[in-house]
């Protein structure tokens, strides 16, 4: 509960300090690139419909706040630092949605750690 509340505080604190918006076309682009990720990471590891529906949620308003950081007034160092805390908000969600060995071969996949080919779903 604390790990959320925490989350809360800083998307609102990002956010708030932002006065960047992203676009409706950003969003849509964001959306279509979140949905093939998704789509190609379920069928390599092998993870459910319902953890895919949340992890589409989680890479959507994560990429979204990143652009809208990136759109931002913010120094290179204060950037650095709040892209930094976003990420480990994203990590900490990825492991509270995909268990163990899913989150494993996801952050493997997403971070170039392997060829997306060696992983199959059991």
């Amino acid at each position: 509960m604390k790990k959320l509340i925490t989350f809360a505080g800083i998307l609102i604190a990002i956010i708030g300090c932002s006065t960047a918006k992203v676009t409706d076309k950003e969003q849509q682009t964001i959306m279509n690139k979140v949905v093939k990720k998704v789509s190609s990471m379920q069928k390599i590891i092998g993870f459910t419909d319902a953890k895919a529906q949340k992890l589409q949620k989680l890479e959507f308003e994560y990429l979204k706040q990143l652009k809208s950081l990136q759109k931002s007034n913010f120094s290179e160092v204060e950037l650095q630092k709040n892209i930094k805390k976003l990420n480990k908000e994203r990590d900490t969600r990825l492991q509270s949605i995909l268990d163990r060995d899913e989150y494993l071969k996801y952050d493997a996949i997403e971070n170039n750690r392997l060829k997306q080919g060696v992983i199959m779903a059991e």
